[in-house]
């Protein structure tokens, strides 16, 4: 027991310590803009956005998203409930990301607790290529969280669209899962589903062929490896870009939410970064040592 106890502080101290410094800040956003205007381009950094609803995963220039009470409100998309989407192009593609994210509704109603509800939930995804009108292109690493606190990751490893289209072929490296403790941390009502008055922070970090993310600060599932063909021949300059905003990944009936962001914040990773990403093992290894 004691040699468990010695492993997982290593692996808490090498978490925590990573990020401290050599990060180098990319862009950043607060959205301290005029209500009801466009995005606009980012407080730092000043990236363009560029918006899109995401119709059948191909992505189609629309005005999605608006500035409201400080935070990026997104409430549109083409049928109200498709995906909604913003785009920085050319941020990275090895990058570290995060923001405070809300889902903005109350009183769910019990289409939320079927399969064909989740959706319309915050999606966070990394490496998308420029060259693509499609937001599952090759490399592309999209999760999404759901408001039953579940989450899912998927990566993408042949471009293409979600719908109809042979070519799109993607590793889904999560299933549907618990978010599990981190989750309550935002959860204050402790009902169960996140809501208006329960914002939390949501981050991303992609390295080289590692993935990871955290809620609340707090370390999410394993370190993700991504499969060979979403890394190897992937043009990382073409792939560099953040896409941010709604998701939906089921019915087009499912019942809309609408999704607030506030405090983006997009950084190289910091040196060593490649330790945090490894942590998980480090601390499954200590387990299975006792």
């Amino acid at each position: 027991m004691r040699w468990l106890y010695l492993c997982a502080t290593a692996v808490v101290f090498v978490s925590l310590g990573v990020r401290a410094s050599g990060a180098a800040l990319i862009a950043s956003d607060t959205f301290t803009r005029v209500n009801d205007t466009g995005m606009g381009a980012t407080e730092f950094g000043g990236f363009a956005y560029s918006e899109f609803s995401g119709t059948g995963g191909t992505l189609t220039p629309a005005d999605v998203a608006r500035i409201q009470s400080n935070r990026a409100l997104f409430d549109g998309g083409s049928l109200g409930n498709d995906p909604a989407l913003a785009r920085l192009a050319g941020v990275g593609f090895d990058v570290d990301v995060s923001a405070t994210v809300t889902m903005v509704a109350d009183n769910y109603s019990p289409a939320w607790q079927t399969a064909a509800g989740r959706s319309n939930s915050p999606v966070l995804v990394l490496r998308q290529g420029m060259n693509f009108n499609s937001q599952t292109t090759r490399g592309a690493i999209s999760l999404t969280l759901f408001p039953d606190a579940t989450y899912r990751v998927i990566v993408t490893t042949q471009s293409g669209t979600f719908v109809g289209d042979p070519n799109w072929q993607f590793a889904d490296l999560t299933g549907l899962v618990p978010i599990g403790p981190a989750s309550g941390l935002a959860d204050t009502d402790a009902d169960g589903v996140l809501e208006s008055s329960e914002p939390f922070t949501m981050r991303a970090l992609a390295v080289g062929d590692q993935f990871t993310w955290f809620m609340n600060g707090v370390q999410v599932g394993p370190a993700l490896s991504l499969p060979a063909a979403a890394v190897v021949g992937v043009d990382t300059a073409a792939a560099s870009n953040v896409l941010f905003g709604r998701n939906r990944i089921s019915s087009a009936n499912s019942a809309e939410l609408d999704i607030a962001w506030d405090n983006l914040n997009i950084q190289t990773p910091a040196p060593g970064a490649a330790i945090l990403l490894a942590s998980w093992l480090m601390g499954s290894a200590c387990r299975r040592r006792r």
